[in-house]
Order: C-alpha cells, then sequence, then structure tokens
C-alpha cells in the first residue's frame, strides 16, 4: 500500500501508522515534554509522547499519547 495523503493522514490520527494507515496499538516508548512558559491562565503543558511501530510495514513513528495542563485550579487532561 502507498502513502497517505494529507487529509488521510490528518483523519487517521496519532494511533495509525502514517505510511500504510493500519491501527496500531500501545507505544513501546513513552516520555514527556514539559512548556517552559505558562499559558494565560499559568498553566504549565505536559504533553506524553510516545513511540509507535507498525505491525503491518514495521514503520516506527512518533505521536502524541496525551496532553495535560497543569496549573492553580487543578489538572486538566486533554
Amino acid at each position: 500500500m502507498g502513502k497517505l495523503s494529507r487529509r488521510a493522514r490528518r483523519k487517521a490520527g496519532p494511533r495509525r501508522c502514517p505510511e500504510c494507515g493500519t491501527e496500531v496499538g500501545e507505544p513501546y516508548k513513552t516520555w514527556e515534554l514539559v512548556a517552559p512558559i505558562p499559558d494565560r491562565k499559568m498553566r504549565i503543558t505536559i504533553t506524553v509522547m510516545g513511540m509507535f511501530q507498525c505491525p503491518n510495514c514495521g514503520k516506527k513513528f512518533r505521536a502524541v499519547v496525551s496532553k495535560i495542563k497543569v496549573g492553580p485550579e487543578g489538572a486538566e487532561v486533554g
């Protein structure tokens, strides 16, 4: 199967292979990125990234697993 178009990749989301479109399970590696500057509501964004591998074509790719905003009012998972 060939590469997916930009529109198909955007629709596919982070849990699909960008090369062939096959659904991918859980990431085999995760890490966190912390934004150095807070937003207007003084919340810090923590982005959890994951490394995935396609079971069909073997392509490895990174994608956002989740985002968490932590601030004075508590935490917001998005």
